[in-house]
């Protein structure tokens, strides 16, 4: 309820995470269910929107003895990131929790044994640098949900080709 907005997901994500699964663009389109589809970007970007890494901390090293290990330990995650696609103003809110339906072949139902053992192992593998997956809980994600940012009117429209522009 927190993310009303639509999902967003890359087209170079869908083609990893088919690959992993012997599944082409098209059936991992009907599986994963995105409402937006990211073009030009590395697979995995979007998760860059909703659970940004910190930013690079001071060295530890030469630090009292009197202070903890690791004094950014309880530092809250940075917040997911504002974008705009043409007019129409988004934010991420979390990476996208998967249900059963990604399991499942698209055209006749059938269980793809194993499927979320198996993507959540390739996620933590996987997982970019500039992420920070400590607050997923599980890494059976993918995909961004978002919500609505400022403006745009009432009836925003995205269009075929327009940029990503990232807020800050």
């Amino acid at each position: 309820r927190g993310a009303p907005g639509p999902t967003l997901i890359s087209t170079a994500t869908l083609v990893e995470a088919g690959r992993w699964f012997g599944f082409d663009p098209s059936e991992s389109r009907r599986r994963f269910r995105a409402n937006l589809e990211l073009g030009d970007c590395d697979a995995f970007w979007e998760d860059t929107l909703a659970s940004p890494a910190r930013p690079e901390q001071p060295s530890l090293l030469g630090l009292p003895e009197e202070i903890p290990v690791d004094p950014y330990a309880d530092l809250p995650p940075p917040e997911p990131r504002a974008f705009s696609i043409g007019d129409v103003s988004f934010v991420a809110t979390n990476v996208c929790r998967r249900c059963v339906v990604p399991s499942r072949d698209s055209r006749t139902g059938a269980v793809t044994e194993h499927f979320r053992d198996a993507l959540e192992a390739r996620r933590i593998r996987g997982l970019r640098a500039d992420v920070d997956a400590a607050g997923w809980g599980s890494l059976y994600r993918l995909g961004v949900n978002t919500g609505r940012g400022r403006g745009g009117g009432l009836e925003p429209t995205v269009a075929v080709g327009t940029a990503v522009v990232v807020v800050g």
